[in-house]
């Protein structure tokens, strides 16, 4: 045994050791570097991103969104790891865009000229216990010039007790009005979420195709007796053309109450909840020309209800919010109104695309970001809900020089604005 201690070499054991010591440190960081990239890395996406060189984020990226489709939902942990931290910010739990750091798209906005009007009515929006202490009100009311009008009505009951919504159109001209309904929408809840109301209402509105035409005598009045008993959400959405000047009044009861034009005569007229609008808004649609060059392969965006709000030191774009007037209380003396979210107005979006870099930059990804919080927006008769969790894409195909990319969407009832368009350009693979 001594024989043995005395041939072993202190230095030499300590090389050995030291050397066993740095190549297992060796294994266990490749070993925990491969199983990172197989299953990807546990962390907490507000305490680290990862980082990638210029050229690895560009792959990277491409082979995240190049296999989404129009309609796909991106997660914003997915958003967290593939879009760079300079364009991030935390939210509780995750990562999300933040439009504030993404630079415009250059557009310019065009309100059509029909339809001329909108009567809006959602203030004040929710119907409470003693909301309607002589069983009927008046929610909103106004005078529309003759001509092509829409009408967006948007209210909630939160009571147990089912209650009636009425629209009536009083002639204030001195011939006999023809009304013809061009399109037209009533829905109401039923025990469905408010903002699943709102998509429904907008995507029977698109879908109806209506041709009713009625007659007015001078000071008579119609009535829509829109949604009987409902509980929760109520809308309504009409587009009418007619020949004379009308007032419009949107009145709920009780549902034991009908109305007539007696009881519309002798009614309470009920003062606005704040922060929500009603009134009469001019040339509510929207035509907007944007040009976005994808060669420069930077990321852009262009903002969809946003009427020019300051934020800090920039302002977001959109159309400008509507400006209106409430006549609910006086016609002579109006109340200035803004319709902020322009609730009730269609935008026309056409965005021309250009890409003179074709070989290094070949498909482009729009996809909508809701800043505002929940919004369900009907895009080309195509209902989607985003919110502040996730991204929805709507384009992903290949740009070769030039191409234009078009649709409509309005917001539906119970909606937040505004909506961002994200566009991303799309690096040529390194690898296919």
């Amino acid at each position: 045994m001594k024989q043995i201690i005395n041939k072993i070499n202190p230095f030499r054991t300590l090389i050995v050791l030291t050397i066993s010591v740095f190549f297992i440190c060796i294994a266990i960081g490749f070993w925990t570097f491969i199983s990172q990239r197989i299953h990807g890395k546990k962390k907490d996406a507000r305490i680290a991103l990862p980082v990638y060189s210029a050229k690895e984020f560009i792959e990277h990226q491409y082979y995240f969104l190049r296999v989404k489709r129009p309609g796909d939902v991106i997660p914003n942990n997915e958003i967290g790891e593939h879009f760079p931290s300079t364009l991030l910010m935390p939210t509780r739990n995750a990562w999300t865009l933040n439009w504030t750091l993404i630079p415009e798209i250059a557009a310019t906005s065009k309100n059509l000229s029909s339809p001329a009007q909108l009567y809006f009515s959602n203030s004040p929006e929710l119907i409470y216990a003693d909301t309607l202490p002589q069983g009927k009100g008046m929610f909103c009311e106004g005078k529309i010039k003759k001509g092509r009008i829409r009408l967006f009505i948007s209210h909630i009951n939160t009571t147990n007790r089912p209650k009636n919504l009425f629209v009536a159109l009083k002639n204030q001209g001195k011939r006999t009005a023809l009304i013809r309904v061009v399109k037209k929408s009533e829905v109401k809840a039923d025990g469905k979420e408010a903002i699943v109301t709102g998509i429904m209402a907008l995507q029977a509105f698109e879908n109806c195709r209506c041709g009713d035409i009625s007659s007015l005598k001078p000071q008579a009045v119609h009535l829509f007796e829109t949604n009987n008993g409902f509980l929760g959400d109520a809308v309504a959405i009409y587009e009418i053309v007619t020949s004379e000047p009308l007032k419009i009044s949107t009145v709920i009861t009780e549902q034991n109450i009908k109305l007539n034009e007696k009881l519309l005569s002798n009614i309470l007229y009920l003062r606005p909840q704040p922060n929500l609008v009603r009134g009469i808004f001019t040339k509510p649609d929207c035509v907007i020309k944007a040009v976005y060059d994808m060669s420069s392969g930077k990321i852009k965006r262009l903002t969809f209800g946003g009427g020019h709000v300051s934020a800090g030191k920039k302002k977001w774009s959109g159309c400008s919010w509507l400006k209106g007037y409430d006549e609910t209380f006086s016609a002579e003396k109006p109340l200035e109104v803004e319709n902020k979210g322009n609730y009730g107005a269609y935008y026309h979006l056409s965005l021309s695309i250009k890409n003179t870099a074709v070989s290094k930059f070949k498909r482009l990804v729009l996809l909508l970001y809701a800043a505002g919080g929940e919004a369900a927006i009907l895009l080309d008769g195509r209902p989607i809900t985003i919110n502040k969790r996730s991204e929805v894409i709507i384009f992903n195909r290949e740009v070769k020089k030039n191409s234009l990319f078009r649709f409509s969407y309005s917001y539906t009832a119970n909606s937040s604005a505004p909506v961002h368009l994200i566009a991303i350009p799309l690096a040529a693979p390194f690898r296919e």
